[in-house]
């Protein structure tokens, strides 16, 4: 009787629960409606980051079908130097690749929209910045304020060095060493701009955050396509990125394969001039030592043997026709 008593104890009064809810309701209501904010502020506010990915085809020819027989021979010469798959796959993160890259798209130079509460990087900017690189890599890292005043006029700030002033577009100014050119794109209009965010950055600094960020993957053991990705906040910037990066690394093989080219001509080049040099140093020995033992030319001796067998020849020849000749009138 006890043990049924004890088991109806730990029954849950559901009507007791609901009553407590219903006289509270106000709290669970508050509470779902902060959550929906909180959510809401979450991914309006937010950091939004793209996965940006391409497919590279990584070729590595290690037969030697279809190589000249100078490539063959520059190859076993050079056969410790040979790289694998994994190798040439690790060259997508190498910093003097990606380093060439962020240089030649210029992203010590970063542009961010200005809004209210929230700043997003763009690639596509409604001004651009046109200055020489020692001007981002030889100062300090910095950041302006650019904005549209009108079609022909920005104003443009900087905290850090307490300045600010108004200046037309395509004119070069300099602040404090900053000497830049900003130029508008007409296809956006000046009312439609929001304040621009300018950054300057050194390359080597730009180059060591994108080697973190870039992931590879192979899509099997054995294949030799491998998938380059990453995230970025600009998704535009992300593929610009890595189309460029890939440009890159097929300009570096083919500058390899060049220059291989090159050492293995040189390297025949320079082995035919060697054996023409021993040749040389060995006729000369063959003739120093014929002229001090005083052995004759053998090759003009011959030929001087067979002109005179072709004159005795010929003078046989002559000698055997007077002959005929003279028979002929004796019979006749």
């Amino acid at each position: 009787m006890e043990d049924k008593i004890s088991s109806l104890d730990n029954v849950i009064d559901f009507r007791e629960f609901f009553y407590k809810v219903f006289n509270n309701w106000y709290y669970f209501l508050l509470s779902i409606l902060l959550s929906i904010l909180i959510s809401y502020a979450y991914v309006r506010y937010s950091t939004e980051y793209y996965l940006v990915s391409t497919k590279v085809y990584v070729k590595k020819d290690n037969n030697n079908y279809n190589s000249s027989a100078a490539d063959i021979l520059y190859k076993s010469l050079n056969e410790s130097k040979k790289s694998s798959i994994k190798d040439e796959v690790s060259m997508f993160t190498s910093f003097p690749l990606i380093l060439q890259t962020v240089t030649d798209l210029r992203f010590d130079i970063s542009y961010y929209l200005a809004g209210n509460i929230k700043t997003s990087e763009t690639y596509i900017s409604p001004i651009k910045i046109i200055c020489e690189k020692n001007v981002t890599q030889n100062n300090p890292n910095i950041s302006f304020v650019v904005r549209v005043v009108d079609n022909e006029k920005y104003n443009i700030s900087c905290e850090k060095l307490n300045y600010e002033n108004t200046f037309k577009f395509g004119k070069e100014i300099n602040i404090d060493k900053y000497v830049f050119t900003v130029i508008k794109d007409t296809n956006f209009k000046h009312a439609d701009i929001n304040p621009i965010l300018i950054r300057f950055r050194g390359l080597k600094q730009i180059a060591n955050i994108y080697q973190s960020k870039i992931e590879i993957d192979k899509l099997e053991k054995q294949s030799n396509i491998v998938t380059l990705s990453l995230l970025e906040e600009d998704q535009q910037k992300g593929i610009v990125f890595l189309n460029t990066l890939v440009d890159n690394y097929s300009n570096l093989q083919k500058e390899t394969k060049k220059e291989s080219s090159l050492n293995t001509v040189s390297f025949i080049e320079n082995r035919i001039k060697s054996i023409e040099d021993s040749l040389s140093l060995i006729e000369k020995k063959l003739q120093d030592y014929k002229n001090s033992h005083k052995i004759p030319d053998l090759d003009l001796k011959t030929q001087s043997i067979y002109n005179k067998i072709s004159s005795l020849e010929t003078e046989l020849s002559t000698y055997k026709y007077q002959d005929k000749y003279y028979s002929y009138l004796e019979g006749y």
